[in-house]
């Protein structure tokens, strides 16, 4: 069961939410969790029937409450905090029941996570060739404290699994503006990375070097 957070029931911007609101909707969330009614191939699924197996709905409040730790949030503090949520919920093992964009906007760039490791092993012509280079951070932030925050939200069985989402969420710029350590608010990513024993930058301007999906129906 995926929620999909639309880009127009924020009116295409960056509101911003006081916890109070948070709440609410995080709640509104799990409510559709819990009993809402989606239509798959003819099929129709109501709600989750595992959603309360591992946690009651009071330790969902209880969690609610511990992750909000500042005073506004915005649309991609609902995104990391509710999947991170979902994993508390259900445990790391529904891959199936998650929060997403409505849009997924991606960079020009594919990755390889590898022993720990990101490296860059595609990309698009307009940049400059930076193939087989070993990405050490982004934003200034290390590439282990990524990954780290992005295995929080992640449902995994398999170690596969988990190398196979980190590796497209690396590109999904709404994802990487979710993390805690990066900011909502910006225009550019930087990758520093390590290319031919040189430490080198690579920057997208995410005005201009940006692959837009096609909308989810």
């Amino acid at each position: 069961m995926i929620f999909y957070i639309k880009d127009t029931f924020y009116h295409n911007l960056i509101i911003i939410f006081y916890a109070i609101a948070i709440i609410k909707i995080l709640k509104s969330i799990f409510a559709f969790i819990d009993h809402g009614i989606i239509k798959i191939d003819n099929k129709v699924f109501t709600g989750h029937p595992g959603l309360y197996f591992f946690h009651n709905k009071d330790e969902l409040s209880l969690k609610i409450l511990e992750a909000l730790n500042k005073d506004y949030y915005d649309r991609y503090d609902i995104y990391y905090i509710g999947n991170k949520l979902i994993k508390y919920m259900l445990s790391k093992y529904d891959s199936h029941t998650k929060i997403n964009f409505f849009n997924n906007k991606y960079i020009p760039i594919k990755f390889k996570v590898y022993d720990s490791k990101v490296y860059i092993i595609n990309q698009s012509l307009g940049i400059d060739n930076f193939i087989g280079s070993c990405v050490l951070e982004i934003n200034g932030i290390s590439i282990e404290v990524i990954l780290k925050e992005l295995e929080s939200i992640i449902c995994y069985s398999t170690n596969e699994y988990l190398l196979v989402q980190e590796e497209d969420m690396l590109r999904n710029i709404d994802i990487l503006k979710s993390l805690p350590s990066i900011s909502s608010n910006i225009d550019k990513l930087v990758f520093k990375v390590l290319y031919n024993n040189e430490i080198k930058e690579v920057t997208i301007d995410l005005k201009k070097n940006i692959v837009l999906l096609s909308k989810r129906k």
